[in-house]
């Protein structure tokens, strides 16, 4: 799949737990890992609830991720690819 780029709104959480189809400690680690990008505004005290705003961009990323594996990347690979 092609990468996305950010031509969207913020995205909320259950949105991105819808696309990608995981619970939120998934979530986590995915965003700890750099494979998802962090919600905005959150510099000093991230919040990740169902509140927080992700960045314009995040749904894509999300999208292009879920693709990813379902053609059978590895969690791995797709970090690799995302450091290119």
């Amino acid at each position: 799949p092609k990468r996305p780029t950010a031509k969207s709104e913020p995205a909320t959480t259950p949105e991105l737990l819808e696309i990608l189809g995981i619970g939120r400690t998934t979530l986590y680690r995915w965003i700890s890992r750099g494979i998802l990008l962090p919600p905005e505004g959150q510099e000093t005290v991230p919040r990740f609830g169902r509140r927080a705003r992700w960045p314009p961009g995040a749904r894509e990323r999300a999208q292009w991720v879920r693709a990813l594996i379902d053609e059978g990347y590895t969690l791995e690979a797709i970090a690799r690819r995302l450091e290119a």
